[in-house]
């Protein structure tokens, strides 16, 4: 429907992702799994 490109040596149009939301759960994970990773070897 649009004129544009992923980039511009390619022919191939940009694929339309649908937005997930915010998510409790998925910041949940985040806040105890990869914070923890983060901040590993910083003083307490």
């Amino acid at each position: 429907m649009s004129n544009f490109t992923v980039n511009q040596y390619s022919g191939r149009k940009p694929v339309q992702r649908q937005f997930v939301g915010i998510s409790s759960k998925i910041n949940e994970h985040v806040f105890a799994e990869l914070t923890q990773m983060l901040f590993k070897g910083f003083p307490q």
